[in-house]
């Protein structure tokens, strides 16, 4: 079953085509990165999937229900996904466990009770706990992109959508929290669309690698698929210095 279906998607900023008609489809629980250099169209496509942007042509499907298409275009908010972002866009007055639990106060549908035991739960997962009453600036990168992880999981989304989350971390914290959300994922089993240019993200995190080049599909399949077998020219070239 696929959680997540593109068809024949595409995205035009006036006569610049950055995205050309695609067809894509994630299967549920699958970790799929979105793999390219600048420029190729990955972000412009998470976006469209988030309802961040409107797709020029084309229908998103999330599960059976159409999100994008035929006269549809269903708000970012009652997508219900989770989203996180190369900044991390925690806010600073409020401490980690108000930025992680902002989401569900939203909603106002939790009781205190069920408000604290969801984000004690969600807080566990990213390892923060302890962590809950200092404010962003008293954390690390790594502890503040693990609190926009936390906010993006608490709602429990059916897909949770990632935009080069590690890019601004050093390598040494890269590498750690490659892992963390490896586990994460195996954990939880949600569907993750993850966007990124580095390709040791993609073939260490994913279940599936989709190749992004000048706005079309150059290469899709298991990380071990395209490794072992890049398709000639662009992607084979892309890879050479993996």
């Amino acid at each position: 079953m696929s959680k997540l279906v593109l068809k024949s998607i595409s995205k035009s900023f006036g006569d610049n085509e950055v995205l050309k008609p695609l067809d894509l489809n994630v299967p549920n629980g699958s970790f799929v990165a979105l793999l390219g250099p600048s420029g190729c169209g990955k972000t412009t496509l998470l976006r469209m999937v988030a309802g961040l942007e409107t797709p020029s042509s084309g229908e998103i499907l999330i599960g059976d229900q159409k999100v994008y298409g035929q006269g549809t275009n269903i708000p970012p908010e009652v997508r219900g996904l989770g989203m996180v972002f190369q900044s991390y866009a925690v806010w600073p007055h409020m401490t980690v466990e108000q930025n992680v639990s902002y989401p569900l106060k939203l909603k106002k549908t939790y009781s205190k009770q069920e408000l604290q035991k969801t984000t004690h739960e969600t807080l566990s997962l990213v390892h923060l706990e302890e962590l809950k009453h200092r404010y962003p600036h008293q954390l690390s990168g790594g502890q503040q992109q693990r609190v926009a992880l936390a906010r993006g999981l608490i709602m429990k989304p059916p897909i949770l959508l990632l935009d080069e989350p590690l890019s601004n971390l050093d390598a040494k914290l890269r590498a750690e929290m490659r892992r963390e959300m490896r586990e994460l994922h195996r954990k939880l089993g949600i569907t993750i669309l993850y966007v990124t240019h580095d390709q040791r993200e993609a073939f260490e995190m994913s279940t599936h690698v989709v190749v992004l080049n000048d706005g079309v599909i150059a290469q899709e399949g298991s990380p071990e698929l395209v490794q072992k077998q890049p398709n000639p020219g662009f992607v084979q070239d892309f890879l050479s210095e993996f």
